[in-house]
């Protein structure tokens, strides 16, 4: 078995827990640790190869007394974390050329999706060496919402075999798999069942997931950037594309180098723009459906390109975006022979 990744997750009581996880998907645990330091320097000890280190991962509890009093602590225990200064996540990739493709807006179950494309660049990320994947959400259509029920008529399958459909997609990416936020079509079943199923599916890899946003940093040799994860950014222009995911940098607080969204299925397409003397990049991931009555219904344009790009990262520093994740795979190849 390769060892894949390192999960680093803080408990419930403060402790922080370490998880190896291989590439057939086996986890075991390291140890337990009373600091993140001690947590890192058990990581570090038995890193090799190609393996990643998370740290922040969002999965792993322990199992909490029934007993109303202790719910009861665990809910005051639960928010006073919640008020704690928060951690930041971090992903820290091997020091070698490697490759950050982004796949978003598969909409799975609808008649004009790629599934073509959907699988060749699942199968382009786990076949490249050092090339590893963001998910940026609408895994599925899920046609569940009351006025927008009547669009499941036209579907290529059922709800569930949707669901089933995304699992194996999952699965194919799974060993590469290190960031994952959903969409809006993804957090409908949580929004009238309270059932988020895409953190069940991808609890199992350990992985960053959020169901809105994953903010963290991404370590290659000495070079740190911040990246935040939302698959809808507010704010919209109609002379630039990428003007939510610009402006948010204000708004929202946050001091990222790299947004990532989707939703809008206008295009995949990477803008350098300027805050405070720091060139950043707004990175907006496409769709894969080739035909969408329901944005010729509403009179959206047709989308151009498809639902993935991927940036190419130096540890000297320097990167490469590519909106064809074949010719990210081919020049990532190419930096890696040396």
């Amino acid at each position: 078995m390769t060892l894949r990744r390192l999960a680093i997750e803080q408990r419930r009581d403060g402790q922080w827990r370490v998880r190896a996880v291989y590439d057939d998907g086996t986890r075991r645990a390291v140890g337990v640790y009373p600091t993140r330091e001690d947590a890192e320097d058990a990581a570090r000890s038995i890193t090799s190869g190609d393996a990643v280190t998370l740290i922040g991962a969002s999965f792993g509890s322990e199992d909490t007394d029934d007993d109303v009093g202790a719910v009861w602590q665990r809910l005051i225990d639960e928010q006073q974390q919640r008020l704690r200064e928060p951690t930041l996540q971090r992903v820290i990739l091997p020091s070698a050329p490697c490759a950050v493709a982004f796949l978003s807006d598969l909409h799975i179950g609808n008649a004009g999706t790629d599934y073509a494309a959907i699988r060749r660049d699942a199968e382009i990320v786990a076949s490249t060496e050092g090339m590893y994947a963001t998910f940026v959400g609408d895994g599925i259509d899920n046609w569940i919402i009351g006025k927008l029920a009547g669009l499941q008529r036209g579907q290529a399958v059922a709800f569930d075999d949707e669901w089933r459909l995304l699992e194996a997609w999952l699965r194919l990416v799974s060993s590469k798999l290190l960031v994952v936020v959903a969409g809006n079509h993804d957090n409908w079943t949580t929004k009238l069942a309270g059932i988020d199923r895409l953190r069940d599916l991808v609890q199992p890899l350990t992985v960053l997931y959020h169901a809105q946003q994953v903010v963290f940093s991404l370590q290659i040799g000495e070079t740190t950037r911040t990246v935040c994860v939302r698959h809808r950014w507010r704010g919209s222009s109609v002379f630039n594309v990428t003007h939510g995911l610009e402006v948010s940098w204000e708004r929202m607080g946050l001091d990222y180098v790299w947004s990532i969204g989707g939703h809008t299925h206008i295009a995949t397409v990477c803008r350098p723009f300027l805050r405070h003397g720091v060139l950043r990049h707004a990175i907006l991931i496409g769709t894969y459906k080739l035909a969408d009555h329901y944005a010729a219904e509403l009179g959206f344009a047709p989308s151009h390109g498809s639902g993935s790009g991927a940036m190419v990262l130096h540890p000297d520093g320097r990167q490469w975006w590519f909106d064809k994740l074949s010719e990210a795979s081919s020049f990532l190849s190419y930096l890696r022979k040396d």
